[in-house]
């Protein structure tokens, strides 16, 4: 990519792929709070079936939880929140 661009236009990608929320505006936030809310808001109305998971499996199927029935829709309220935190800043590079 350095040999195709000149070096500000390198730095550009650069910033492009490593992700920034700097320059961001509110138009973005517009954009995603009714994502934030519904995803958020399912989050929390599920949380009680998460703190049973977390225990186990097999406790969790002693207090009734059907297992396989809470994990599809819980992944996809993650990948939800995911998605929509990783579409506005990009896929920002953690080194540490």
């Amino acid at each position: 990519m350095s040999l195709i661009y000149g070096t500000e236009q390198f730095h550009e990608g650069i910033n492009l792929l490593s992700g920034m929320i700097w320059g961001t505006n509110w138009t973005f936030v517009w954009a995603l709070l009714p994502w934030l809310v519904v995803s958020i808001t399912l989050a929390i109305y599920k949380s009680k079936v998460l703190d049973v998971l977390r225990l186990g499996d097999p406790i969790a199927i002693g207090f009734g939880v059907q297992i396989e029935k809470e994990r599809r829709p819980l992944l996809l309220i993650s990948v939800a929140l995911a998605g929509v935190c990783v579409s506005v800043g990009g896929g920002i590079t953690f080194l540490g």
